[in-house]
């Protein structure tokens, strides 16, 4: 009878039985050499992961991970053996850990949907597999797999790579190409029926990191004794072929159902999971504490500080002025929250399935159903999904939406000033009469003629939240979702404040002045006077100055703006039009038909508004 029956039967081999007690690993690493072999061999041929019975009071599991670490080597060996008869090598400098390294690629040894192949470090029994992508698919596949590490299933290990591309003329830079290397690791088979156990250990990652490709074919094998996850490329925020998942990776855990439905690969190895799996496998993730995903986000983001730059104020060297640049993951501050967030979905989860016991005869699929419907989902009024990012913030990058930029702090602060724009919108405020008086409680926002009666009717808004509320226009706006505005500092006449010499950088781009040097297209602009005390206290505190970039919404640059802009203003979704309380014109634009319009418009709106020109006069 052959060794791998022996194993599947339970009998010992020719040997004396083997003592029972004390460990059942330690009986085995005292074996003969002979033994040893037979057992390394049968590691190696078997084509199932767990076997029906095994000898020797050892689980399945346990034999499984001694043979491996016993053939090891090998299995390497066999593995570059059967690379170097397959296909033809050449010699590729790689960026490995800051350090060209030279490496022995197999040509055409490319598998999956990515350009990649297997490649050995020259001169060691080192091998890889090295797959491109863009950086920030290769960071996001490298932080995957590390996060499977601290829930305890086992993932290659990944190395960010890359290696210069020349330029195609002269007048083109070089570029660089990224990817990620997998170190080798011993694969004893595919899982199969007998291995399901083991697979659903890893359910709760799969779901916390929303791997939707987990258990597809090649995905996740067979490696000493557990079922660890090789290719993690479907983690996070992006699909296996490199397409973003958008808003479908949120707050909520939809994995935890979505697994069942019938397309998921998932399904063959879930299907009969017990109750206690099921938790035993999300407190894989819920036991993770806060700072170890913060540190594992952290590392993945490479944070780059430089100390010291140039003042914009002054264009003097400052000590003072640091800057940070993310040179890896780009949206570590989103990661970190949502990461976080949806542990705590999951925690919540494990918490209702301890409470709720599962029906006799329920499936666990209508078992997880019922449970997680019972749950509280993160949902919000303004349609994030919809309203799409600005280039300007995100690199140059089109088509991300503000759903998969914002971090759930950032979405919490909008929906806030949302709610709170709302609300005060709909108050009768009678406004102090300051005269032709600007101070320190005005702040100033110029707009065209045309959108006169929508600022009247909706209030001074955002541009994306104008336009965006069920189209989607992709504003450019280094503010993304905030209605910009001009802080009067100090006192003065209306006629004082426009007849200035010199107007703050930044501010005579965008309001009408009398002196030279302001743009044309504001030349007929009109000045809506906002007073801040008739402004949400919520709204105010949300509301930030662009130079100071101390919002949380500048997290993971999802603000830009300019540093030396100092009277600038961002006001998340805007301001209701009953906290206007002047509006200034160029009188020399407008007949004195269009003032009397202008002046029953505010009237028909039942606002409290005073029109005055450029000069201070009340007209």
């Amino acid at each position: 009878m052959v060794v791998n029956s022996l194993l599947r039967t339970g009998k010992s081999f020719s040997k004396a039985p083997l003592s029972m007690a004390g460990s059942a690993i330690q009986d085995i690493l005292k074996m003969d050499d002979k033994v040893l072999d037979e057992l390394i061999f049968a590691q190696q041929k078997a084509k199932t992961g767990i076997y029906k019975s095994t000898p020797w009071n050892c689980t399945a599991r346990e034999l499984q991970e001694v043979g491996t670490k016993l053939a090891y080597k090998d299995m390497l060996a066999q593995k570059i053996s059967s690379l170097s008869a397959k296909y033809p090598k050449e010699m590729k400098i790689l960026n490995m850990n800051g350090k060209d390294t030279e490496f022995v690629v197999f040509r055409g040894s490319q598998g999956g949907s990515n350009e990649g192949y297997w490649a050995l470090l020259k001169g060691t029994d080192d091998l890889y597999y090295v797959k491109y992508g863009t950086e920030a698919q290769m960071r996001s596949e490298q932080l995957a797999g590390e996060l499977y590490e601290l829930g305890g299933i086992p993932s290659a290990k990944k190395t960010i790579v890359s290696y210069i591309v020349p330029a195609k003329n002269k007048y083109s830079p070089n570029t660089r190409q990224v990817g990620v290397a997998s170190k080798w690791m011993p694969i004893n088979c595919l899982p199969d029926e007998y291995d399901a156990k083991i697979v659903r250990e890893g359910f709760g990652l799969d779901c916390w990191l929303a791997n939707w490709d987990a258990l597809k074919s090649g995905n996740v094998v067979m490696s000493a004794g557990d079922a660890a996850r090789l290719d993690v490329g479907g983690s996070l925020c992006y699909r296996a072929r490199g397409g973003r998942k958008g808003a479908a990776f949120g707050e909520n855990v939809n994995e935890l159902t979505s697994f069942f439905d019938g397309y998921s690969n998932s399904l063959p190895y879930i299907k009969n999971m017990t109750r206690d799996e099921l938790i035993q496998s999300i407190e894989r993730v819920t036991s993770i504490s806060d700072q170890k995903i913060i540190e594992t986000v952290d590392k993945a983001a490479q944070y780059k500080k430089t100390s010291g730059g140039i003042n914009p104020l002054t264009d003097e060297f400052d000590w003072g002025m640091t800057t940070t640049r993310i040179t890896g993951v780009k949206n570590p501050e989103y990661l970190k929250e949502i990461l976080i967030a949806r542990k705590i979905y999951m925690d919540n989860f494990r918490k209702q399935c301890l409470a709720l016991p599962q029906q006799q005869g329920e499936s666990i699929e209508h078992y997880i159903r019922r449970v997680d419907n019972s749950l509280v989902k993160a949902t919000y009024d303004v349609p994030f999904e919809k309203i799409e990012m600005s280039t300007e913030v995100t690199d140059g990058v089109k088509g991300l939406s503000m759903a998969e930029r914002l971090t759930p702090s950032q979405k919490k602060l909008y929906e806030d000033s949302y709610h709170a724009f709302k609300t005060s919108s709909k108050n009768k405020i009678i406004l102090p009469d300051s005269g032709n008086i600007l101070s320190g409680d005005s702040m100033l926002h110029a707009a065209s003629y045309k959108n006169l009666n929508e600022i009247l009717t909706k209030g001074i808004t955002s541009g994306d939240f104008r336009g965006s509320i069920g189209t989607g226009t992709g504003c450019a706006t280094q503010t993304p979702l905030c209605a910009d505005f001009w802080d009067v500092e100090g006192k003065y006449s209306i006629g004082e404040y426009f007849a200035r010499a010199h107007f703050n950088p930044g501010e005579a781009n965008f309001l009408p002045r009398t002196t030279p040097g302001g743009l044309s297209n504001t030349r007929s602009a009109m000045v809506f006077v906002v007073n801040k005390k008739a402004v949400s206290p919520t709204i105010m505190k949300n509301s930030f100055k662009v130079s100071k970039q101390d919002s949380i919404l500048y997290k993971d640059n999802n603000m830009a703006g300019h540093i030396h802009y100092n009277t600038h203003r961002a006001v998340p979704i805007g301001v209701p039009a009953n906290a206007i309380e002047k509006i200034i014109i160029r009188r020399s634009v407008y007949s004195p038909d269009e003032i009397q319009h202008i002046k029953d418009l505010i009237s028909s709106k039942g606002l409290n508004i005073k029109l005055y020109d450029l000069e201070g006069n009340l007209l």
